[in-house]
């Protein structure tokens, strides 16, 4: 077998050129090392692995020919001798996740971001090498999502959407589709149902009466004209870079070598927590500003807050980022957990805890005796 170190800039376009060519590979979900002549070496949860013995006739040759074009152009690669490991788990066993080839479906068109939309086409065209279709909003509906195993959506007007469409997209991503949402893209998928009965995702009764403070709204306090913009600078982060904490645990934050990341921060998107304690791979530090200018009040709402959120629907992922992880591909740092959450999205098992059963009620009288 070989072994491929994800923490690699090229690692992410080797993986892409094996599986179009129809090479199996898979990604260690736990850390583990290999032995050799130079000694023991301990690598990281999301490293490559490549079998000889699992692959179809003829793309034997074509995985050796690709890994060592790969060698030839600087990237890291371990031959490997044996499926027993000194550390971690074994070579072949359920801990090491074969991944699928991956199909993802781009959206954009009137009303997306520009911006977004071309900093997500390049990473996947002049990156990855993959050729992603991308489709009008407009025509979304008339689509066949099945034909794809990722929904890409960047910052836009996403409630002109047809209401249909949320129909469509929730029932998709419990089949296993997974829905890559960025800034207010993220918003909106909050706000997808993927309740199993119809009156889950009745919309709320317009004419139930609200909370009393509705009927009498505060007034804000008059302002000098001239304090606009101070005011406005105090409300919106035009640019600052922030401080993140990553859960080196999880499929999305492979290949990062430790727990704090640097972000590029701006706007003021912020995602609902999730009920899930496990389904937060990124948030904000408590002390999150590195370097730039935040106001008071969306520095503390940021403070420990979740970043990005990965949660299980059905066999099916919604990653939210509330910050845009490929700003104007340049920021390199956190292009990677786009790139985690398309190849690695496949990854993430379901986490949630069985409810306890309460010992039965004799028994505690007997204890309180």
């Amino acid at each position: 077998a070989w072994a491929v170190p994800w923490n690699q800039l090229a690692a992410a376009p080797l993986l892409q050129k094996l599986l179009d060519a129809g090479v199996r590979v898979r990604t260690a979900m736990q850390p583990f090392s290999i032995g050799g002549a130079a000694g023991m070496l301990a690598l990281p949860a999301g490293t490559l692995v490549i079998q000889a013995g699992i692959q179809q006739p003829g793309a034997r040759e074509q995985t050796v020919g690709l890994l060592r074009e790969a060698t030839e152009a600087g990237t890291v690669v371990h031959s490997l001798t044996t499926t027993l490991t000194p550390s971690g788990p074994d070579i072949g066993s359920r801990h090491f996740r074969l991944i699928e080839p991956i199909r993802p479906l781009l959206v954009g068109g009137e009303g997306f971001s520009a911006y977004e939309v071309g900093e997500q086409w390049h990473l996947l065209d002049k990156h990855l090498g993959i050729a992603a279709p991308m489709v009008d909003p407009g025509r979304l509906g008339e689509t066949d999502l099945d034909a794809y195993t990722h929904l890409l959506l960047a910052s836009g007007e996403l409630d002109t959407l047809d209401d249909g469409l949320r129909a469509e997209i929730a029932p998709w991503v419990r089949r296993g589709g997974i829905l890559v949402a960025v800034g207010r893209a993220a918003i909106w998928a909050e706000g997808l149902c993927f309740g199993d009965e119809p009156a889950e995702c009745a919309p709320p009764d317009a004419s139930a009466p609200g909370p009393a403070s509705e009927a009498s709204p505060v007034l804000p306090r008059p302002r000098a004209y001239s304090d606009f913009e101070k005011d406005q600078a105090e409300r919106i982060i035009g640019g600052a870079i922030v401080s993140t904490l990553l859960d080196l645990s999880h499929p999305l934050a492979f290949g990062y070598p430790r727990s704090e990341l640097p972000i590029f921060r701006r706007g003021t998107v912020s995602l609902l927590p999730s009920d899930n304690p496990y389904a937060t791979p990124v948030r904000y530090a408590d002390e999150p500003l590195l370097a730039g200018y935040i106001g008071s009040e969306p520095l503390d709402a940021m403070r420990g807050g979740p970043a990005v959120i990965a949660e299980k629907q059905g066999q099916g992922l919604v990653v939210r980022f509330a910050n845009r992880p490929l700003f104007r591909g340049f920021w390199r740092g956190t292009e990677r957990l786009f790139i985690n959450a398309l190849y690695f999205g496949q990854a993430v098992e379901p986490t949630d805890l069985p409810e306890l059963t309460p010992p039965p009620q004799e028994t505690l009288h007997r204890e309180n005796r």
